[in-house]
């Protein structure tokens, strides 16, 4: 386990250790808020909330500045849940019960645990820096007796992963806001200052799954692939890494077994993340198992050459099952794979006036068996509304070839980028003063908070900063140490330049 006092900005790693400890899973953050809250108390600083949980927290200026306007310092408290299929047993990240070590990344990005490695992470489960270290660094200013700045207000939003309905739902008067300079610290490349994300939204779609009582003389099998990479379905949707969904669904697809029936499909957990895991239950006649198993080596294989040096090997997981009372029909079953692998998941378009900025895109992040149904979920991005317009249509189609019904739900805007931003130009001379080189100033094809708060609060003028966050959203996450020390820098010299 790692020794926080050890680690500088000590503040910083204090409040962010205190943190991970903190149940905080989407929609289920009051002991987070309540963290927050007893914090305040201790030093004495106001606090509101709104009617969907966010908290707000105000801090007096300092150092000459307690008459300058405020300034918001935001962050998300909730974090993606999940866990390594090797993770011992006491590892829960939805119930804080994180294993955090020191260590470093190696060649594939993965985290390995080493006593003086640079990197704070968790190898079997989500760390939760994203964006548990942008919440402890803004507390961490506050609380600092030397720091300089105008009157803060501390903004932490709830469910920011699951849909950002925290942020959608935010209350300004509640919350007794009246900054117009809003610091996000979720940004998780500690050179880059980002001025505009992408918008999103939610599509389920619903296949009217047709049953029948499983014929006799059936031979049950349970198909599973697991342990790839997965990822953020915005900012890694580039990266070409496999989804298992789509390629458990191709792979049984290109087996070509006429007496495959499926019982049960499940893939994937949150509609953010590139789905790592899929499994099947499914029948067929006993003298096709071998044919099904080399045809499921000869998949893996073809499909290979597309995640090559981007994943990890696929390998399809083949054992027995119990015999279920029910299966889809053949007919039923060759439609649900059909719309799986016609559905898109990946870059749908890039930007053209920015051509590694991608615009639209579409992850298939979930499938299961509901009742009499099976539900597959998907979040679209796009830093446009046609965009997302566009693969949500594309996707409404596919549904009705399929005889599927779809709902979407949970939009949210982008936020457009904006080169005359007086806080832009702040942080940039800041940066450049402490480091002597530009910052990259960007919009990031991933969803922030930004473009919402900016449709809640008016002339609201954003930024986003942050340190090097590498594998958020899936076991393994980690954070860079000098990186949280670098960004903490900028917050502070950024804070005490806005006058």
């Amino acid at each position: 386990m790692v020794d926080w006092s050890q680690l500088e900005p000590a503040a910083v790693w204090r409040l962010f250790g205190e943190l991970v400890a903190v149940p905080r899973p989407s929609k289920q953050e009051e002991q987070a808020m309540a963290w927050v809250r007893q914090w305040a108390e201790r030093h004495g600083f106001a606090i509101t909330s709104d009617a969907a949980g966010n908290t707000a927290v105000k801090v007096p200026g300092k150092g000459g500045l307690e008459n300058a306007p405020p300034v918001i310092i935001q962050g998300h408290v909730d974090i993606v849940v999940a866990e390594s299929e090797d993770a011992p047993p006491d590892v829960d990240s939805a119930a804080g019960k994180i294993l955090v070590e020191r260590g470093e990344p190696d060649a594939q990005g993965h985290f390995r645990p080493a006593p003086e490695g640079g990197w704070i992470g968790a190898p079997y489960s989500t760390l939760g820096a994203d964006n548990g270290i942008g919440c402890a660094m803004g507390m961490a200013v506050a609380e600092d007796p030397q720091a300089v700045h105008a009157p803060l207000e501390l903004l932490f939003t709830v469910d920011e992963e699951q849909g950002m309905t925290g942020a959608l739902q935010l209350d300004p008067k509640a919350l007794e806001l009246t900054g117009t300079r809003l610091i996000n610290l979720d940004t998780e490349d500690d050179d880059e200052l980002t001025i505009g994300c992408a918008g999103g939204m939610d599509t389920e779609i619903r296949f009217p799954a047709v049953w029948e009582t499983t014929p006799g003389g059936k031979l049950a099998l349970q198909v599973v692939l697991k342990d790839l990479r997965g990822g953020h379905s915005g900012v890694e949707i580039h990266s070409g890494r496999a989804n298992a969904i789509r390629c458990l669904t191709r792979a049984l697809l290109a087996a070509n077994i006429e007496s495959l029936q499926i019982a049960n499909l499940h893939g994937g957990e949150k509609r953010n993340a590139i789905p790592r895991r899929a499994e099947a239950v499914l029948v067929i006649d006993p003298a096709d198992r071998s044919k099904l198993e080399s045809a499921l080596d000869r998949a893996a294989d073809a499909m290979m050459p597309l995640f090559e040096g981007r994943d990890f090997p696929l390998r399809f997981h083949v054992t027995d099952a119990a015999t279920p009372a029910r299966v889809l029909t053949s007919d039923a079953t060759r439609r649900l794979l059909d719309l799986l692998v016609a559905l898109h998941h990946g870059v749908y378009a890039v930007t053209a006036e920015i051509p590694d900025l991608v615009e639209t895109s579409n992850n298939v992040a979930t499938v299961e068996v509901a009742g009499e149904e099976i539900v597959i979920g998907c979040n679209s991005r796009s830093s446009i509304d046609a965009g997302i317009d566009d693969v949500v249509d594309s996707l409404r189609a596919a549904a009705h070839l399929a005889g599927a019904t779809t709902a979407s739900s949970g939009r949210y805007p982008g936020w457009k980028p904006n080169l005359d931003s007086p806080l832009l130009q702040v942080t940039k001379a800041a940066y450049e003063e402490l480091f002597g080189e530009s910052p990259h100033v960007s919009a990031i094809h991933a969803g922030l908070e930004c473009g919402v708060l900016g449709d809640k609060l008016p002339n609201l003028d954003s930024i986003s900063f942050g340190p090097n966050i590498r594998g958020n959203h899936a076991p393994g996450e980690h954070v860079e140490i000098a990186s949280v020390q670098k960004s903490y820098r900028l917050l502070q010299a950024v804070l005490a330049r806005l006058t």
